[in-house]
């Protein structure tokens, strides 16, 4: 005789979420090694009472602070959000086409 299958929904977002908060500290720690730069996350889980910081409350800490003492008209100019990134990325795509479109007539 089979059992049914049982509904692990809640154990299965509990696990997901550790993995994927495990993930996103593993291509932190990666992208800082590789581009030497620094960085930090704070990472608010559903059953924690107190929030995941990564890499410690110290480093964040600093880290933002250095970040707020950094004049606003220079902390936008490098920052982007979503709409301003797919602009940027369209007008690249748009500016290889025609450098592609420009060699091809060359060889009509």
């Amino acid at each position: 005789m089979t059992r049914k299958k049982a509904k692990l929904a809640w154990i299965a977002r509990k696990t997901n979420f550790r993995k994927r908060k495990e993930g996103l500290l593993k291509k932190l720690s990666g992208f800082g090694i590789l581009c030497d730069v620094s960085g930090f996350a704070i990472i608010y889980g559903p059953d924690d009472k107190e929030p995941v910081v990564w890499p410690s409350n110290p480093i964040a800490e600093e880290l933002l602070a250095r970040f707020q003492r950094i004049p606003e008209v220079d902390r936008c100019k490098k920052m982007m959000n979503q709409e301003t990134y797919l602009k940027d990325r369209l007008a690249k795509l748009k500016e290889q086409l025609t450098k592609l479109n420009e060699r091809t007539k060359r060889w009509r």
